[in-house]
């Protein structure tokens, strides 16, 4: 029993790495014209879109997973058509980012 215990206990930490390896951005942005961001996921080269999604940003505050194995660089842009400012990030697997300040002046930890 111990030793099945131990295998289970092994994948498990296994299957939790693994899940940890998604880039994820988080944040808050002053200043947004909606309240929902546009997010396009290109690939490091930027040779290739992966998706585009819209995300909510409900008083600023976001949260997204990028969900890719390799780097990846994300665009970030209010959801109001006529803006124009954005953020562009390149992402890492199993690290986190965290946004904040404004579309145009912002810092990334």
């Amino acid at each position: 029993m111990k030793k099945t215990s131990t295998i289970i206990l092994a994948a498990a930490l296994v299957a939790s790495a693994s899940c940890s390896q998604k880039p994820q951005v988080s944040g808050h942005l002053d200043g947004l014209q909606s309240d929902s961001l546009k997010i396009v996921v290109y690939d490091a080269a930027f040779e290739s879109m992966d998706r585009k999604e819209t995300i909510a940003a409900v008083g600023g505050d976001f949260a997204f997973d990028v969900d890719l194995e390799n780097a990846a660089n994300v665009i970030i842009m209010d959801n109001n058509s006529g803006s124009k400012e954005r953020i562009t990030i390149m992402t890492i697997p199993g690290e986190h980012a965290v946004i904040s300040g404004t579309l145009e002046e912002n810092e990334v930890n």
